[in-house]
Parts: C-alpha cells; structure tokens; sequence
C-alpha cells in the first residue's frame, strides 16, 4: 500500500511506508485539501470510508430522477459550497460526483464492490477521482464483517518500524 490510515479517537494516523513518515492529524480539524488537493469536507470522506453514503453537510435535495423503469435514479443534492449528484442502480449507490461551487473543481466517486448482508451494504472497493489535480485513489477493504464483533487493536505510533518521521499537522 501507498498509504495506510488508522483512527484512534480523534487521532487520525496517515502513514507512507516508502516515505517513512506518519502525519497525526486531528479529525475535527482536518483539511483533506491538505492531503488530496480537493476542498473536501473530510466528514464526508470519512463517510465514505466507514462503509456510508456520503451526503452534503447541511445538504438538502435539489432533484431525484428515475431512470429504466425504476431500476436506477439519480439524487442530486447541494449546500453553500457543494453540488452532489448520486447514481444509484437499485437501492446501492455506484457513483457520486462532487463540485465545488465557486472553483468548479470535482471529484469523482467510483463503488466499484459492495458487501451484502440482507439489507445492509457496506463498500468493498472504492475509486476516487480528482481530474484537475490527476489524484487518483483506490480504496480496498479486506476481511469485511457485517454485525459481527470486532477485536480492535488501538493504533499506537510504536507499532511501526524504527526510523519513522512523526509529522504532527493539527
């Protein structure tokens, strides 16, 4: 991996194994621009992350189209800053693209695997795209389980390998 992210509390840990360097960031103040060029909110990235549909921040829905009978639809919200358009295909999100009002910078997202356990849904696989800045990003999770416990192991900086620059951002 080129990047591996850990959460302890509102410790967030992002670390770059060929770089040797951990940056510690603080999830209620992070700037995810800081780290992929986008003016994203990081809430919603994290969503994302956590296996939810990402929505606008204090969005609110500006339009929902049908498509095949049914079978697919759009849902098209918006806030201050952002547009968010979401393409469904039955009752799962496929792809969301984001822009920016005033920049008219997008992302794009790509649900490419989910995970299926009667009616919970939980992304397996994700691609996310910024073409302004050519910052491509595939997300895969291993070893997804759906309402079964979990033995959580908090992430401790000494867990790494020796030599590791510990950058502090927030």
């Amino acid at each position: 991996p080129v990047l591996s992210a850990y959460r302890n509390m509102d410790k967030l840990f992002f670390y770059y194994p060929a770089e040797k360097k951990l940056y510690v960031d603080d999830y209620n103040k992070i700037e995810f621009s800081r780290y992929a060029g986008y003016p994203a909110d990081f809430k919603f990235i994290y969503h994302l992350f956590s296996g939810r549909i990402p929505e606008l921040k204090d969005g609110k829905v500006v339009k929902c189209l049908e498509q095949s009978g049914g079978k697919s639809h759009y849902l098209i919200l918006e806030n201050d800053k952002f547009y968010e358009s979401i393409y469904f295909r039955g009752n799962v999100p496929e792809k969301i693209l984001i822009i920016h009002k005033v920049t008219k910078k997008k992302a794009e997202i790509y649900i490419k695997s989910v995970v299926k356990k009667g009616s919970t849904v939980f992304f397996k696989k994700v691609k996310i795209i910024t073409p302004v800045n050519g910052f491509t990003m595939e997300v895969n999770f291993y070893g997804t389980k759906i309402n079964k416990p979990l033995k959580i192991t908090p992430f401790k900086p000494s867990m790494l390998k020796r030599g590791v620059e510990i950058i502090k951002v927030n």
